[in-house]
C-alpha cells in the first residue's frame, strides 16, 4: 500500500511539473527512503551516434537525506567535464579551459535527435566515495583543470596519472576514487563502450553496494526519463552496444 502511494505521489509530481522538476545541483525534496543513502547514475554515449568526436561519458551523484516530515532531501551534483568552448576537438593538442556541466545541461546537449547515449544505475554507492566525489568536483570548479582529450593520461594498466591538472571527460570521472582511476586505465575507448567498462570496474573495487539492484525511484526525480536513453546493466553483453 506505501509503495503504490509512493508511485502515485511520483506520477503526481511529475505530471504537474512537466518532469522539469529540478534543476542542476539543487536541493530536491521526496518521499522514500529511511537512512541517509548515497546513489550514482551513470552516463556514456554520442550525440551523434555517427560521430566518434560528440561521445562523453559523465555520472551523478546523489545523497538522499531523510527529513522529520517524512519525506527525504535528494542533494545531487554531477561530473561532467567538457571545454567552455564546444564542440569538443579530439586531436587539439593544447589544453584548453574546461567546466563542469550539470545533469540537466548535458542531457539537454545530447538530446539531438541523432544520439545513442545509455545510462547504468542507479546504483547505491558507499558513503566515502561519494564524499570522495564531491570533493573532486570543487577540485574540477577551481579552475585548476583544463580540458584536453589528448590529456596525457598513463598508458600503464594500473598506474596514476602525472598530470591531474588536465583531464578529459573519463578521467574527470575516474580521478574521483584511486582505485577506480587505478582499474581503469588506460583508457582507450570512448562514448558507451568506455563507460561500460567503468561500469563494471565499479563493481569490481567495491564501490557498489549491492550491484546487481537498481533504485529506479531516482530515476523521475533526476528529471532521467524526460530523455530517450538506452538503460544498460553491468554485465550486458558487448555485442549489445553493437546494434
Amino acid at each position: 500500500m506505501i509503495r503504490r502511494l509512493f508511485q502515485i505521489l511520483l506520477f503526481f509530481i511529475g505530471f504537474v511539473t512537466g518532469g522539469r522538476l529540478f534543476a542542476d545541483d539543487l536541493p530536491v525534496i521526496i518521499a522514500s527512503p529511511e537512512s541517509c543513502r548515497h546513489y550514482l547514475l551513470l552516463f556514456g554515449g554520442q550525440a551523434d551516434k555517427n560521430r566518434p568526436q560528440t561521445a562523453h561519458t559523465w555520472a551523478t551523484f546523489v545523497k538522499a537525506v531523510p527529513q522529520k516530515t517524512g519525506t527525504v532531501l535528494l542533494d545531487a551534483f554531477t561530473i561532467s567535464w567538457l571545454p567552455i568552448q564546444m564542440p569538443v576537438r579530439p586531436l587539439q593538442l593544447i589544453p584548453e579551459a574546461g567546466r563542469n556541466y550539470g545533469l540537466q545541461e548535458t542531457l539537454s546537449f545530447f538530446n539531438t535527435g541523432k544520439q545513442k547515449v545509455s545510462f547504468w544505475g542507479p546504483f547505491q554507492i558507499r558513503e566515502a566515495w561519494y564524499n570522495e566525489a564531491l570533493q573532486h568536483k570543487q577540485y574540477l570548479d577551481s579552475g585548476a583543470v583544463r580540458f584536453n582529450t589528448l590529456d596525457r593520461g598513463p598508458l600503464i594498466p594500473r598506474t596514476l596519472t602525472l598530470h591531474p591538472e588536465i583531464s578529459h571527460c573519463v578521467h574527470a570521472f575516474t580521478r574521483t576514487n584511486v582505485s577506480l582511476q587505478r582499474a581503469s586505465n588506460p583508457v582507450i575507448w570512448y562514448g558507451e563502450f568506455i563507460t561500460r567498462n567503468l561500469a563494471r570496474r565499479m563493481r569490481e573495487v567495491g564501490l557498489l553496494i549491492q550491484p546487481h539492484v537498481t533504485h529506479d525511484w531516482l530515476i523521475a526525480p533526476m528529471g532521467v526519463d524526460q530523455y530517450p536513453l538506452e538503460r544498460r546493466s553491468i554485465d550486458e553483453p558487448l555485442i549489445k552496444f553493437l546494434r
